[in-house]
């Protein structure tokens, strides 16, 4: 097995809480299990547990799949409240460590689980999610269940256990500590969030770009906690933001901290400007998207906050620059605001164990799927009116950092491209239609620290001097692709892409290949799909025309192919292949079948090459043509 001791410390825990959970004992089977033999399952489940571990950020290290259970929510947490250390473990191997920042016991840790029902909406979203995941199957008497671990963690997991003796004194550990059965302490962990672009709610609250007056003003989410008694003690301007909808309103509390001033009214009216302008922005921009008009009926400057609006409510802490200052800004979204939009969700997630920071992370995920047909297209630049397939730099945005440096050193850097010819792939030019003034489009998402530190010094010093950012606008400018050429380009790259990777020359992860198939060749296989449907309705018409030629120069026309590309240029014309029979041998037709029927399993594969079938296809047809349009006497 990949992860033996891991196992051996799963296969502990698991076996410690059934036998503890159910007051018996009873044999546990742990087995490890294939994504693709876990997604046909999820396919044809209809009734089953998600239980999300989410651990120090927004994205579950740990997610349980239990189909048909029938086991009450509380069971289900305990089953899985040994693993609840796992996901602060990545970083931090010393139990006695953890065990203090945690608060000391596992109690305090059933606040990092999040169990729901699961639906059909969930389907694609938990293939996604497990696509990268190591799997395995649970079962204990007749219970089963599904572990998926994120690969990094099971990875860091694994190297740090150094022996089965130590498993033993750990999984101890955890029993004892259990078995005392402490009174929770409220903890309030903090979510870091891995990537702004899949943190859709925040760009309600501030959006990650907007203007004020003429300067551009620039947001990230650096956490996310449920909001404590202690937050309105602290030295900052509060505002607050009054939405209604209908007879009702409902309160944002904005804050500023801030030191002690010797202007502050002059300063408060800096940071209620700027708070006007982000408003605008958002509530523009966003708000107006959910399936209800929710209206700014007033933003007003506070004496104090509004003490009660803090229990079970959320506070963001965002970064805002502008200029070169970094400004921090808390937002309190109180309890009735997120059940309030929870509610007005076509496709609702409510935990039936679920924490208010969790409820709320379970709010951002129904925003991203009532507006996305699949998660990942939150980072598509635009989807309205979309006639291209993926990006370039919508791809390499999606990609986690192993990923990335696959495709950029065992893709890029191996053919050996210029560095400016690589830059010019992660911009264009955009013209207006009215006024047709051109204008650069520069992802405000790109990040090419973290692309320039991958590459090798020598194409980094290129970099640096010739930067991929709003600093270098004019630059950027004047060598950026149109539009036009700017997708024929990346279509070229993209394309080479996909096939290194069907040829085994870049093995990125499952997830990549996914988004890669679905967002690019799958689109580029529809299109020659509908040409070679085309082609396909011309063959019938000139084969039928074959009667009426010797049959010696039908036998030499399909001679003049091999048996393996007559194979690709009968795909999907069955009815063809019945007609040319009759001028083959019948060794040299058996030969086309098995072809024809290697070519339908290679596609059923996605390994086949449509712009070769396509080739072929048209090569056959233009000599067709010619030789059914000669008179013979």
């Amino acid at each position: 097995m990949k992860y033996n001791l891991t196992n051996q410390l799963i296969h502990t825990l698991f076996q410690n809480q059934f036998d503890r959970v159910f007051q018996k004992s009873g044999k546990l089977n742990l087995e490890e299990f294939s994504f693709d033999e876990l997604s046909s399952i999820i396919d044809e489940t209809v009734d089953a547990k998600l239980i999300h571990n989410y651990g120090k950020s927004n994205v579950p290290k740990i997610i349980g799949f239990m189909p048909k259970t029938k086991l009450e929510t509380k069971v289900l947490r305990s089953l899985l409240s040994s693993f609840t250390l796992f996901p602060f473990w990545e970083n931090d191997f010393n139990l006695e460590s953890l065990w203090v920042k945690l608060g000391a016991n596992f109690s305090n840790l059933f606040q990092c689980i999040s169990i729901e029902t699961f639906s059909d909406n969930s389907k694609k979203e938990l293939k996604f999610q497990i696509s990268d995941f190591y799997i395995l199957k649970i079962s204990w008497n007749d219970i089963e269940l599904f572990f998926c671990i994120d690969d990094h963690l099971a990875d860091a997991i694994q190297f740090k256990i150094q022996s089965e003796e130590q498993i033993k004194n750990f999984s101890q550990k955890i029993s004892e500590d259990i078995q005392k059965n402490h009174p929770p302490k409220k903890i309030f962990p903090k979510l870091q969030i891995e990537n702004m672009k899949e943190f859709e709610i925040g760009n309600f609250l501030i959006p990650r770009s907007f203007h004020w007056g003429n300067i551009k003003v620039k947001s990230k989410v650096r956490y996310v906690r449920e909001s404590h008694a202690k937050d309105p003690e602290e030295v900052a301007f509060w505002f607050g933001v009054s939405l209604a909808y209908e007879d009702k309103s409902y309160y944002l509390q904005y804050a500023f901290p801030h030191q002690k001033l010797d202007k502050p009214d002059e300063v408060q009216m800096k940071y209620q400007s700027l708070l006007v302008n982000l408003l605008k922005t958002s509530i523009g921009s966003k708000w107006s998207q959910l399936p209800i008009s929710l209206q700014k009926s007033g933003t007003k400057a506070l004496d104090k906050p509004i003490e009660q609006l803090f229990d079970k409510g959320i506070l963001v802490e965002y970064e805002i620059k502008v200029n070169q200052s970094n400004l921090l800004c808390h937002v309190l979204i109180p309890q009735n605001l997120i059940n309030f939009l929870v509610n007005i969700q076509k496709d609702k997630l409510i935990g039936e164990f679920s924490e208010p920071l969790y409820h709320f992370i379970n709010l951002n995920r129904s925003l991203i799927r009532n507006k996305y047909v699949e998660n990942y297209q939150v980072f598509f630049h635009q989807t309205e009116g979309r006639a291209y397939p993926i990006l370039l730099f919508e791809f390499l945005n999606m990609l986690g950092d192993n990923d990335l440096k696959l495709v950029l050193q065992n893709y890029f850097v191996a053919s050996g491209i210029k560095t400016i010819d690589f830059q010019k792939l992660l911009f264009y030019l955009t013209t207006d239609s009215l006024t047709q003034t051109k204008s650069l489009f520069l992802d405000e998402d790109l990040d090419e620290n973290r692309m320039k530190r991958l590459i090798p010094v020598g194409m980094q010093k290129d970099w640096d001097t010739f930067p991929v950012n709003s600093e270098n606008i004019t630059g950027l400018t004047s060598i950026a692709y149109s539009l036009e050429e700017f997708i024929l380009k990346n279509r070229e790259v993209m394309q080479s892409i996909y096939q290194h990777c069907i040829d085994g020359k870049l093995e990125i992860s499952k997830k990549a290949r996914y988004i890669l198939y679905t967002e690019f060749a799958k689109l580029i296989e529809e299109e020659l799909l509908k040409k070679l449907s085309e082609i396909n309705q011309k063959y019938i018409s000139l084969l039928d025309k074959l009667k009426d030629v010797p049959k010696a120069t039908v036998q030499q026309f399909f001679y003049t192919f091999k048996s393996d590309e007559l194979g690709a240029i009968f795909l999907d014309m069955d009815a063809g292949l019945l007609k040319a029979q009759p001028f083959v041998s019948k060794k040299f037709y058996q030969e086309v079948v098995e072809d024809l029927v290697s070519k339908n399993t290679l596609r059923k594969k996605q390994a086949l090459d449509l712009n070769v079938v396509l080739s072929l296809k048209e090569r056959f047809i233009k000599e067709l043509t010619a030789i059914t349009s000669e008179e013979f006497v």
